[in-house]
């Protein structure tokens, strides 16, 4: 699968650009819009005539061909099901492809990776990224909503780190709201951080081997709250500036994945920044989350990321491997419990929960080797 950059406008747009490769997956560009700012400026207008939320349904690209949706997007429709609040039988959305592209024409507004339009609910997603979870999962999310353009509540709000909201989508979704004047100050070890795999016991019989890993915060407070990132101590910073070191940016709050090999090795780490300020604001009692995508391969060795066929998830090859999800950055964060997972191809592949749970705020084991 190529690499890509796209925006996440009410058409997706992608361009492919580098060949497969194996990567740290924090490498691995996920949502950079620069690239095709000049063929998306008038991208949020788009709801307004055809794609996404009209009345008018465009024909369908050359080449398209219907196709009966995957096991594994049964489980992205109940995942977003759940974060949205809204139900519609998965069966109620027709499906097609265009196999092997990387694009589909979208009616006049360029390339797109994959498109929802209402007037004949129907879902049309290029060859190349159908197993692309965010992006498919987005585009559920106008057919669940079925209205225009990108609302904040659902697309930032209850389903963000579910889909895939870039920065068309942040703009379509409008600026975010004040902050509430009542919100306190918390750092990122004042809230609990849970994980869970979905299914629970992945396996290449049940799913096609593909599964997620969701890290959940949630505000345990009965007040609201906004979360400050943790700063480098200023000791740290004054070392570093003497050393002629560049000063660290503006600090930021993360989602965080690690995923530790045989003997605590760490095999790789991605970090998935909240970068918009509604992340960083909790109500009472509330949980926000980061959905992750991973597949069972038996191909592989170790992990692996964009391989063919897979989308954007991460693959693991035989063996038996903890994951663990993290909020927070590197002055201050807090960790999950982990999760493992064993991969015997024999066996079709197997997980269980509980290496046992780190001590709140304890860093992710030290990097050995891959």
């Amino acid at each position: 699968m190529p690499g890509f950059t796209f925006t996440d406008s009410p058409v997706e747009q992608l361009t492919p650009t580098v060949a497969p490769r194996r990567t740290m997956y924090a490498e691995m560009p996920r949502s950079s819009a620069a690239p095709l700012a000049a063929v998306t400026r008038a991208a949020p207008l788009a709801c307004a005539l055809a794609l996404g939320c009209g009345l008018v349904s465009p024909p369908l690209p050359p080449g398209a061909e219907s196709f009966a949706p995957p096991p594994a997007y049964a489980r992205w429709w109940a995942l977003v099901e759940a974060c949205s609040g809204a139900r519609r039988p998965l069966g109620a959305v027709r499906f097609y492809r265009v196999p092997h592209a990387a694009t589909v024409p979208s009616w006049g507004h360029g390339p797109a990776a994959a498109y929802y339009t209402r007037a004949s609910d129907r879902i049309v997603i290029a060859g190349l990224y159908l197993q692309m979870g965010a992006l498919v999962r987005h585009e559920m999310l106008h057919a669940l909503l079925r209205v225009r353009g990108h609302p904040r509540a659902a697309f930032l709000g209850r389903c963000g780190g579910v889909v895939l909201c870039d920065a068309g989508c942040r703009a379509d979704a409008g600026p975010a709201p004040a902050p509430d004047p009542a919100a306190v100050p918390v750092g990122p070890r004042d809230l609990e951080v849970t994980a869970a795999l979905s299914p629970a016991a992945p396996s290449l019989a049940g799913d096609g081997g593909r599964f997620t890993f969701t890290v959940r915060v949630r505000n345990p407070r009965p007040y609201p709250v906004v979360v400050v990132a943790p700063a480098a101590p200023a000791a740290f910073v004054r070392a570093s500036l003497r050393a002629g070191r560049r000063p660290f940016p503006t600090p930021s709050v993360r989602y965080q994945l690690q995923i530790a090999g045989a003997a605590g090795s760490l095999v790789t780490a991605a970090e998935s920044r909240a970068d918009d300020p509604t992340g960083y604001a909790y109500a009472p009692g509330e949980t926000r989350q980061r959905v992750y995508d991973f597949a069972l391969a038996p191909d592989a060795v170790g992990w692996a990321t964009q391989l063919p066929g897979l989308g954007d998830a991460i693959a693991l090859g035989p063996g038996r491997y903890a994951l663990s999800g993290g909020y927070g950055n590197f002055w201050g964060e807090r960790w999950s419990d982990s999760a493992v997972v064993t991969f015997v191809p024999a066996t079709g592949g197997r997980a269980d929960s509980g290496v046992g749970p780190r001590r709140p705020g304890a860093p992710a084991p030290a990097v050995r080797s891959r």
